[in-house]
C-alpha cells in the first residue's frame, strides 16, 4: 500500500512510501526488479540522497528520508528484512536485527548487527561485509570511504573497505538483466531485491 508520511524530524513535505502491514508494519526503502520500466540505479549522490524511481515499479526511497524514518520514534533498534530472488526463481531472505544510519554529515554511515539467513542459504555471506559498523555511503561523484569499489561498480552503496566490493551491493550495475553478487557460495545472479525496515 502506498501512503504519505512525514517523520517528526523531516523538514520537507510529506512523501510517498510503500508500506507492508505484516508483523507490525514495514517501510520499503528499496525495490528493484529487472522488468521493463525499472529505473537506472547508477545515480549520483544527490539522487541517492533525495530518492528516485516509482513506488509502482523500482525505486530508492532516499538516504535523507530513510534517516528521518529511523529517527521518527526515538527507537535505535530498527530491523531490516531483505528479500531476494535469483535468475532461477529461488528466493532468499536475510534479516538484519539491528539497522541504523547517521545523517548526511556522517555520509549516512550505516550501523548493522546480527545478520541472519532465514530462508535458503544461497545468499549466505552477502551482507557480512557491512559488519562491523561505520561503512559510509559512496557514489561515483562522492567517495566517502577508503575504497576503490565505486570505480568499477558504479551506483551507490555502503561499500566495505576491502576488495570484496560485490558482496552486498544491491544497487550495482545490471549485466544482462541481472545484478551479479558474490556470496559464500560463489557468484549469484539477482533478479529482484526488496529492502524493508521496521521498529
Amino acid at each position: 500500500m502506498i501512503s504519505f508520511i512525514k517523520p517528526l524530524s523531516y523538514p520537507g513535505k510529506p512523501f510517498e512510501v510503500l508500506c507492508i502491514f505484516d508483523y507490525g508494519g514495514y517501510t520499503t526503502i528499496h525495490k528493484r526488479e529487472f522488468l521493463p520500466g525499472c529505473t537506472d540505479f547508477n545515480r549520483n549522490w544527490k539522487d541517492y540522497r533525495n530518492g528516485f524511481g516509482s513506488m509502482h515499479t523500482c525505486f530508492w526511497l532516499g538516504l535523507d528520508k530513510i534517516y528521518h524514518v529511523l529517527q521518527n520514534n526515538g527507537v535505535n533498534d530498527f530491523r531490516m528484512d531483505i528479500h531476494l530472488k535469483n535468475d532461477k526463481g529461488k528466493t532468499c531472505q536475510t534479516d538484519i536485527n539491528l539497522f541504523n544510519m547517521g545523517n548526511e554529515k556522517t555520509n549516512y554511515t550505516v550501523k548493522i548487527h546480527s545478520v541472519n539467513i532465514v530462508k535458503d542459504p544461497w545468499c549466505d555471506g552477502m551482507f557480512t561485509s557491512l559488519e562491523p559498523d561505520d561503512q559510509p555511503f559512496t557514489t561515483y561523484d562522492h567517495n566517502s570511504g577508503n575504497t576503490d569499489c565505486i570505480n568499477h561498480e558504479g551506483s551507490g552503496w555502503w561499500f566495505a573497505d576491502d576488495t570484496e566490493c560485490s558482496y552486498s551491493n544491491l544497487n550495482a550495475k545490471a549485466t544482462n538483466g541481472n545484478i551479479i553478487i558474490k556470496t559464500n557460495n560463489g557468484f549469484v545472479h539477482i533478479w529482484s531485491a526488496i529492502m524493508q525496515i521496521r521498529s
